[in-house]
């Protein structure tokens, strides 16, 4: 969530500070003001996804500032804290079109966080939506305005492995089998079938990324050194950039830069740890590993069923979750299965 930039506003330092390491927290990019009249320099100048400010505040009330905020930045979402005496302020905003949610003190960590999940996900939606809008949206019949954008966006997808099919045949079949791999796991162990669809397409996407990295790096059979491998370190921030910029999803963002973490918090590109990895990206790096050592390459040969499963589970001390691996590895055991 690093590209994720959130400005915060509140006169009242503790509570501003409170906040900022919340969000931080949550890996946001997050610049706080306790004047509202630097936070609307900062948005003249800046361009941020969301504003949280507080209603009352000195020289410029919180709706106001989200006013002027909106103006400059149109596809951008703000959410307002506000008092309990502030409470019909705040629907009057909200109905205004200004005000994207609105949240009353004191308030959960947890609400907050999701608020402002919600809102990157409409942030999506207005960039789509504007970067589109000369369309004539009659054309699409019935559809309604989710599925223009899960219609965009799946234009999106099959035009990145198109590209990638072309660039590099050898990572577009790699990455038909992780997607492959991924479908059948996310049915054997009861994935939430209202994410399946990120978890598939952010597992055929999880290298495209690797499309912007040097050819003679991602050739090189002998090892790398410290300068390629940050180069190749590179990729999944890289694709999940990329990604965003044709409008998929940030669900889908954020498992594709993941998906080369690690459990001991080891990995990269953000460093996250155990429970703070997405649950997909956890299978994506399981199911990436498995093909790469079981698959031949230029430079390697495949390795038999029982060495790929014995340095599986030797990587689950540190790098992969030891239970996805199990029943990773049984699923193939009793299937018998190997995707080629």
């Amino acid at each position: 969530m690093d590209n994720k930039r959130i400005i915060i506003v509140d006169d009242d330092p503790m509570m501003l500070k409170s906040l900022a390491r919340l969000l931080k927290k949550a890996h946001y990019s997050v610049e706080a003001f306790v004047d509202p009249r630097e936070a609307e320099n900062a948005v003249s100048q800046y361009y941020y996804d969301i504003m949280i400010t507080d209603y009352s505040m000195p020289y410029l009330t919180g709706i106001e500032l989200i006013r002027r905020f909106k103006r400059r930045h149109e596809n951008s979402e703000a959410i307002l804290v506000t008092g309990l005496t502030e409470f019909g302020l705040a629907v009057s905003a909200v109905n205004e079109g200004n005000v994207f949610k609105f949240i009353t003190k004191p308030f959960e960590a947890n609400r907050l966080i999701n608020y402002v999940e919600d809102a990157y996900q409409q942030v999506e939606k207005n960039s789509i939506y504007r970067h589109f809008k000369d369309w004539s949206f009659e054309t699409l019949g019935n559809n309604d305005y989710d599925d223009v954008v899960v219609a965009l966006q799946r234009n999106a997808i099959d035009g990145l492995m198109n590209l990638m099919k072309a660039k590099d045949e050898e990572l577009y079949e790699h990455s038909q089998r992780i997607g492959k791999l991924c479908l059948l796991f996310a049915n054997e162990i009861g994935y939430p079938i209202n994410d399946v669809d990120n978890l598939y397409h952010a597992a055929l996407l999880h290298d495209i990324g690797k499309l912007a990295i040097k050819d003679q790096i991602l050739d090189k059979q002998s090892g790398l050194n410290a300068l390629e491998f940050n180069e190749i370190k590179r990729h999944p921030s890289v694709g999940a950039d990329l990604v965003k910029k044709l409008g998929v999803n940030h669900v889908i963002q954020d498992y594709i830069r993941q998906h080369h973490e690690r459990i001991d918090g080891k990995g990269y590109p953000l460093g996250l740890s155990g429970d703070e990895i997405a649950q997909a990206a956890k299978i994506i790096a399981v199911a990436d590993a498995y093909d790469a050592l079981s698959s031949k390459r230029a430079y390697k040969a495949a390795l038999d069923f029982k060495e790929v499963q014995r340095i599986l589970i030797e990587m689950s001390v540190g790098t992969f979750d030891r239970v996805l691996v199990d029943a990773f590895l049984e699923m193939l055991t009793r299937k018998h299965l190997r995707i080629v």
